[in-house]
């Protein structure tokens, strides 16, 4: 019995100590509903930015302006009543930063003898060769502009 009295000493007589896990359990739920809200709050702003991104490339391909001062529906109307004397086709051969490049190349490419027009798309100036009736034609020069402009291609209008 001597011995159950010294263990009993190294703990107070003190009523017994209450269960405080309710209430810390409450408190981490809490908390860690606060840091869920937060995740689903930063998750749902990444969505809405991905998904008004996705929209603005969309509206962005419809709004591709041309050449100076040629709208889309001017473009549309013009190719539906000029078909038949106008071709479809156009080489794209290199984009600038600056129109005084954009316009020296277009004069060079002039006086070579391929018929040079210079359009405006979104702040970059796209040189383009040709006007063609068919992909056909349209490829036969680009094998000879492809040898000095690497990343020439063919665009439908």
């Amino acid at each position: 019995m001597k011995e159950s009295n010294q263990q009993l000493e190294l703990f107070s007589q003190s009523s017994p100590p209450q269960d405080n896990s309710g209430t810390m359990a409450m408190r981490f739920l809490s908390f860690a509903a606060g840091y869920e809200k937060a995740i689903v709050f930063i998750i749902s702003l990444i969505v809405t930015g991905v998904v008004c991104f996705s929209f603005g490339i969309e509206q962005g391909k419809k709004r591709i302006p041309l050449e100076e001062g040629i709208t889309q529906a001017s473009l549309a109307a013009r190719s539906s009543t000029d078909q038949a004397s106008s071709g479809v086709y156009i080489i794209q051969v290199a984009s600038f930063k600056d129109k005084t490049f954009a316009k020296k190349e277009a004069d060079f490419l002039s006086r070579k003898g391929y018929p040079a027009s210079l359009w405006s798309s979104s702040g970059k100036f796209v040189l383009c060769v040709g006007n063609f009736k068919s992909e056909e034609k349209a490829r036969a020069v680009l094998s000879k502009l492809i040898k000095v402009y690497n990343d020439s291609f063919i665009r439908r209008l």
